[in-house]
């Protein structure tokens, strides 16, 4: 069974609720589905780091079907608070790249339904 899910970032845009210590970054995430049959995610984990300062990731169960040949989109707005990463301290999240800037890990757990395991990892520098 050939393909795969690709993925794109879609209608990035700072928010005008974006303050000096905050900022909003708005955007949707659109996966697509190539394979020759439905694909099921059931567990995410968002992190998000601002110069090379990570939080904890946001674990969530899921349940997102991604029909053959579909597409999903997700609405979503990362909030990138100066206080929350000052209070995280410097580290790393599964060797994502340290740097200056605000940056976005997304990775996604689920099947096809041959059962054939899905591992999507997205990231992205949102500018």
């Amino acid at each position: 069974m050939a393909g795969q899910l690709t993925w794109t970032v879609e209608h990035l845009q700072r928010t005008p609720e974006s303050t000096v210590d905050e900022t909003r970054w708005a955007y949707t995430l659109a996966i697509t589905n190539y394979a020759d049959e439905d694909a099921s995610l059931f567990r995410s984990a968002l992190t998000l780091a601002l110069d090379g300062v990570y939080l904890s990731p946001e674990l969530e169960d899921t349940q997102l079907r991604i029909p053959r040949g579909g597409t999903l989109r997700l609405p979503h707005t990362a909030v990138f608070a100066r206080e929350r990463f000052s209070d995280a301290g410097v580290g790393s999240a599964g060797g994502s790249p340290q740097f200056k800037g605000s940056y976005v890990y997304w990775p996604f757990l689920g099947r096809y339904a041959s059962r054939r395991a899905i591992i999507l990892n997205i990231d992205f520098i949102p500018r």
